[in-house]
């Protein structure tokens, strides 16, 4: 069995307290430490790593004393968006291979900086778009490819969530500054990513609309619909928000071809579908594999960020006057 050690970054991410308990499951991995993307944040990672975690062996207040301190086979990060570009700086320095959170920076430049500078370290980047392991996504991807639609023709998405009351309204989620966007930035990404596996081919152009519709003192989109086109011609769009008193029930998706026959993919069906532990660990489990050189991380490639999501949820973001619509590169 491989036996790896951990780093993970970023207690001020909703998501680190699922990635540290996905880490405790997994066999191969067999030792964690935990660190803060800042150093004031040391309060918020001693309340996030509970004392039911054996695995955790070292906590640290800064990327750089966890770096210095000690030795690992790779790294999952999740800082806050602004505080990306210095952790993955610092991470690459010392050659390791990170799986990072989406969307990897606050807009494409920074997104693409990141993967820049893994390419100039010779380390892999992975992003987490764990929804490719979903049974139900790799079925439908299974299906369309066999040809059972005909050709594909349309891809329609929709993930509608919790409203901004339901939440907090103060989280840095909501904060332009730290985060770059809102809820097409950090949860309309997943679903164009799985359209785009699904259909297998690449969007090439991209046009969209947002809105901040919600009543709350916030800098980011709460509301967002894009549409875009493949370059085999079929065309998809997305529609998210933060509209429902709770969470739940919200995401639905359809693929129609040429010959009539649709699938779709809803909240219930996928949850069925899921393993105990559910799609992380597989994610999880297949960077593992690479790092030790046993099986290549598939599906986690670092262009699913770079060339393809953020260049696209950014052609629905505000632009100068007059400016062409956002080209999605290839």
């Amino acid at each position: 069995m491989i036996a790896m050690r951990a780093l993970l970054i970023g207690p001020e991410n909703p998501h680190f307290a699922g990635h540290l308990r996905t880490l405790q499951t997994l066999p191969e991995v067999t030792a964690i430490t935990v660190c803060c993307a800042d150093s004031g944040d040391m309060a918020l990672l001693q309340a996030a790593v509970a004392s039911d975690t054996p695995k955790v062996l070292a906590r640290f207040a800064s990327v750089n004393e966890a770096l210095a301190g000690g030795h690992y086979d790779f790294v999952l990060g999740c800082p806050r968006n602004d505080r990306a570009l210095a952790v993955y700086e610092a991470v690459f320095a010392h050659k390791l291979p990170a799986l990072a959170e989406k969307p990897l920076g606050r807009n494409a430049a920074e997104a693409e900086q990141i993967c820049n500078m893994a390419d100039a370290a010779g380390v892999t980047l992975g992003v987490c778009y764990q929804n490719r392991y979903n049974p139900v996504v790799r079925y439908a991807r299974e299906f369309i490819a066999a040809g059972l639609l005909g050709r594909l023709m349309q891809v329609q998405t929709r993930y509608v969530t919790t409203n901004i009351a339901a939440r907090d309204p103060n989280h840095w989620l909501f904060k332009r500054e730290c985060v770059g966007g809102g809820v097409l930035q950090w949860l309309g990404c997943h679903h164009v990513d799985v359209a785009r596996y699904v259909a297998n081919d690449e969007i090439i152009h991209a046009t969209g609309h947002v809105g901040t519709l919600n009543g709350h003192d916030i800098s980011v989109e709460d509301t967002a619909t894009i549409s875009y086109r493949f370059a085999s011609g079929a065309v998809g769009g997305l529609h998210c928000a933060h509209a429902l008193a709770q969470s739940g029930g919200g995401l639905s998706a359809r693929w129609g071809g040429c010959i009539g026959r649709r699938l779709k993919r809803r909240r219930p069906c996928t949850l069925r579908a899921f393993t105990p532990i559910g799609t992380p660990r597989r994610a999880e489990q297949s960077l593992l594999r690479w790092v030790n050189r046993q099986l290549m991380a598939v599906n986690m490639a670092k262009p699913l960020c770079v060339i393809f999501c953020v260049p696209l949820l950014m052609a629905a973001s505000p632009r100068p006057a007059g400016g062409m619509p956002w080209l999605c590169k290839p």
